[in-house]
């Protein structure tokens, strides 16, 4: 919880603690494992050891909940702009808060209709930060394979993959009810991708 996430953050100069919030930077669970595995194959000869031998499997698997979403506006309704700082302001949010699936609703991931400007003059009730955005569902993996040339020195082939089941991993959508795009996605995270490397350690 915090007041502000940010020094471009302004607070409601009338009501200090109305301006408490989620912090952006909350993620209120996270998991990651990294392994490591060689694989227990047995030990071959000649060409079949070549081929069969020494490869192992290593990788990072990520789940995170969503970040909270920073939701303002600039229409100004609360006669308290600024040119330089993220104002206060916030859209009126009515009723409980309607989570979208972005893939069937447009890119929404807010339902946009739930939110107004406040009265001229007030402050809308609703806090400045939302819970919470699209989480994270991660999978990367490498393979590696060594080719042995003497105790110390060796190849090693790599074939790494990022986000191995290419699951679309959306960002938080755009937050300023002032935007045509208010409660939208815009980006994602990356699609899959694979490269191959080959080292020599020495």
């Amino acid at each position: 919880m915090d007041w502000a996430s940010s020094f471009e953050e302004t607070v409601n100069p009338f009501n200090y603690k109305a301006s408490r919030s989620l912090s952006l930077f909350n993620s209120a669970q996270r998991f990651v494992i990294n392994y490591y595995w060689e694989f227990p194959v047995p030990r071959y000869s000649g060409f079949k050891g070549k081929v069969l031998d020494d490869w192992s499997m290593s990788g990072i698997i990520q789940f995170q909940s969503g970040f909270p979403i920073r939701i303002q506006t600039q229409d100004d309704n609360e006669l308290i702009s600024s040119l330089f700082f993220l104002g206060a302001g916030a859209p009126q949010l009515s009723g409980p808060l309607q989570i979208q699936n972005p893939k069937t609703n447009g890119g929404f991931y807010l339902n946009p209709a739930q939110f107004s400007d406040p009265t001229l003059g007030t402050f809308a009730t609703t806090r400045r930060s939302i819970c919470c955005g699209p989480g994270l569902n991660q999978w990367d993996v490498t393979f590696s394979k060594r080719f042995a040339i003497s105790e110390a020195k060796y190849f090693q082939f790599r074939a790494d993959f990022f986000n191995l089941f290419n699951k679309t991993l959306f960002v938080n959508p755009d937050g300023n009810f002032s935007d045509t795009t208010f409660g939208q996605i815009q980006q994602a995270r990356d699609p899959r991708l694979i490269q191959f490397a080959l080292k020599f350690f020495f």
